[in-house]
């Protein structure tokens, strides 16, 4: 009897629910809350989305009190009822579900490898996941990463202290903000990965469930900053040749060969090549217009040579994307003296590639870095995956440890956030 009431209102002109009714029929309509009657998860469920302002969510958006009714009329026993519940409650946990688990604005990740990161969210995914066992298992569905949780605690605190008078009010919008992009990430990073967070200018890489190395990092300027992203390290390059992007051939190589002369290119260990291509002939630097080719209107390759001049350094760690970003070695050292350390065209250079190489590929990665200059590949046994972050803000010690928002993301975000998709919660406002 139930089964033919869920199919009946799955089929009804006005359910219009595809996603449902595809997951439904093909579990032949049988029921994921109900059992004789509601399941205690339904309650589970209706607490939380009535909690849904924990997570940086709006409430309402998931109709708590048209639920709780749903429930309480389902309570009768009546088999329409009961199918009522059961359809509003699979409804109610796949919108939840996807808003949490999913960065909204310009928080999201750009999951740049196919084999990272979790599958597409979708409704039929998720009550999939939830409806694997016997009971509807909310806990696997909601589980979130563990900086995630540490921003959920950060925002219980704080409305905590706003309720007693004692709250920052810039602190809510703070932790809004970087809750979002903590929302983007996975629930689960893996077994070994590593973090970079490009407003602390910082990297860890973790194993196990252990901090292995630690090491300060520079990243992207201002006006070139480094994404969000996650990706993969697939293999290392020893003693790598550095292909010079072309806004900086015109900028500041032909520049320099403009005011030193040819011998610059000869000191700093630079080739020019035609184009692009692996085929393409090498040229003659005094054949060139160097005016021409700073002006932009006259464009060349050019390849700098390993050594220790070359701006990839001893060793780059390549993640394959399209963004051209990976995590490399420089000569320049002191860089990582100073706090500010936004210096690069977009990629992380490393305080010690070398170290982390050696921690990704035993000894083979000391032998590599301590060999001949000659350019080596060298694969990583498993793909390690990496996670480009962006956290202007980070819970720790009871309170925040503020970082500098150099790149400017956080007032936009939270705008897109109150303009548009699901609400931001308005507790506090």
């Amino acid at each position: 009897m139930l089964r033919a009431e869920v199919r009946y209102r799955l089929l009804a002109p006005a359910a219009d629910d595809g996603d449902l009714a595809a997951f439904y029929a093909a579990r032949g309509h049988a029921p994921v809350w109900i059992d004789g009657g509601l399941k205690p998860q339904a309650q589970a469920l209706l607490d939380r989305v009535r909690d849904a302002e924990a997570d940086g969510l709006d409430a309402g958006r998931y109709r708590p009190d048209d639920l709780a009714a749903a429930l309480a009329a389902a309570a009768t026993g009546d088999p329409a009822r009961l199918a009522e519940a059961e359809l509003m409650l699979s409804r109610t946990l796949a919108d939840f579900v996807l808003d949490l688990r999913q960065g909204r604005g310009d928080a999201g990740q750009a999951f740049v490898d196919p084999q990272v990161g979790s599958p597409p969210l979708t409704v039929r995914a998720v009550l999939d996941q939830a409806a694997q066992g016997d009971e509807p298992d909310l806990a696997a569905v909601t589980r979130m990463n563990p900086i995630y949780d540490g921003f959920r605690r950060a925002l219980a605190a704080y409305r905590a202290r706003a309720e007693a008078g004692e709250a920052d009010l810039g602190e809510e919008s703070l932790i809004l903000a970087n809750l979002e992009r903590a929302r983007a990430l996975p629930a689960e990073f893996g077994d070994r990965f590593i973090l970079v967070d490009t407003a602390a200018r910082q990297l860890w890489l973790y194993e196990d469930g252990e901090l292995r190395t630690a090491m300060r990092v520079a990243v992207g300027k201002p006006d070139q900053p480094t994404p969000l992203m996650t990706g993969l390290i697939r293999h290392a390059i020893f003693n790598p040749y550095w292909n010079i992007p072309a806004d900086l051939v015109r900028t500041t190589v032909a520049r320099n060969v403009l005011d030193q002369g040819l011998g610059y290119l000869q000191t700093e260990g630079m080739v020019v090549f035609a184009g692009y291509e692996d085929d393409s002939p090498e040229l003659d630097p005094a054949t060139l217009d160097w005016e021409a080719i700073y002006r932009g209107d006259l464009e060349v390759r050019v390849r700098q040579r390993p050594g220790p001049r070359n701006m990839m350094g001893k060793v780059k760690l390549m993640l394959p994307n399209p963004l051209g970003i990976y995590l490399h070695d420089t000569p320049n050292k002191a860089v990582f003296g100073e706090e500010a350390r936004y210096v690069s065209s977009g990629c992380v250079r490393l305080e010690d590639a070398v170290a982390l190489a050696a921690q990704l590929l035993g000894d083979t990665a000391l032998e590599k870095a301590a060999g001949e200059e000659i350019e080596q590949q060298v694969n990583l046994e498993k793909p390690v995956p990496v996670y480009i972050t962006y956290f202007t803000a980070m819970p720790s010690g009871g309170g925040l440890a503020l970082r500098e928002d150099i790149y400017g993301r956080d007032a936009p975000l939270l705008a897109q956030l109150q303009g548009g998709g699901p609400a931001l919660a308005q507790a506090g406002r």
